[in-house]
């Protein structure tokens, strides 16, 4: 990525600590991880403190009172060249310990959208749940405007604009 795209700045991280100062960042993208750690809720705060607006991630969620225990659900590495017996956590959590862990971030999220659908958790899991619901999230700390812009035929766009 540095040979492409020297411009641009690039670092690595165990997601517990990012060597960036408070509101480095504009915005924060975390996909397709959270769910695959154990210390999620540190990682997530951890996001929220190097973003300046908005922070955007992925989460599993369930009843997990359903699950015999957290320690449970994993997944093995699917990839070519993966050793098939390395089995990584598959975190799935209740959406009152999701929403407790959002009222815990500091500053607190000054607007949270979350959209999701049910789904079967990856076939490379074990997960002794039927389904559960694959959770977009969006939090953000400055103030934004709304605004509807409409598209042609019918399609509209609903995004946050600078107030």
């Amino acid at each position: 990525a540095r040979l492409r795209f020297p411009q641009h700045e690039f670092a690595v991280s165990d997601g517990r600590h990012i060597d960036a100062v408070d509101n480095r960042f504009a915005s924060s993208s975390c996909l397709g991880v959270l769910h695959l750690v154990r210390s999620w809720e540190d990682v997530l705060a951890e996001i929220w403190r190097v973003t300046s607006d908005v922070a955007v991630f992925d989460v599993r969620l369930a009843d997990t009172a359903k699950m015999p225990s957290s320690d449970v659900a994993y997944q093995t590495l699917a990839y070519a060249g993966a050793d098939p017996e390395i089995a990584i956590p598959y975190t799935v959590i209740s959406p009152d310990v999701f929403l407790q862990a959002v009222r815990r971030l500091q500053p607190a999220p000054l607007r949270i959208e979350v959209k999701g659908y049910m789904h079967a958790p990856s076939e490379s899991s074990y997960v002794p749940l039927q389904e559960v619901c694959m959770t977009m999230c969006c939090l953000w700390k400055t103030s934004v405007s709304l605004g509807t812009l409409p598209f042609k035929e019918g399609i509209s766009w609903d995004a946050p604009l600078r107030a």
